[in-house]
């Protein structure tokens, strides 16, 4: 999956779309989308599309404090290039 790909469906997910609505915006099948959903689930190693949005949101909030954005890791090198590194902290309990 190229990087702009990743971060469309992620955007789209966190606006609550459907895997079909998702499908007919980027012009792909029901079905690729919704694999494409599980594969990023794997990576970040969550087992909802909510857990995804979550850990993805808090992979870019990490990202910002250390001068990044969004598909940009906190290491020098052009935007286009950088693909995110998915960790998910497994105890997320409130201190």
């Amino acid at each position: 999956m190229r990087p702009e790909e990743i971060h469309r469906i992620v955007e789209l997910l966190a606006k609550g779309w459907s895997d079909e609505r998702i499908s007919r915006e980027l012009v792909l099948s029901t079905r690729t989308v919704q694999r494409r959903v599980r594969d990023l689930m794997a990576a970040a190693g969550c087992g909802s599309r909510f857990a995804l949005g979550f850990a993805m949101g808090a992979h870019w909030a990490r990202s910002r404090a250390n001068g990044g954005g969004p598909g940009r890791t906190s290491r020098p090198g052009p935007p286009h290039r950088a693909v995110p590194v998915f960790h998910v902290e497994r105890d997320i309990s409130p201190r």
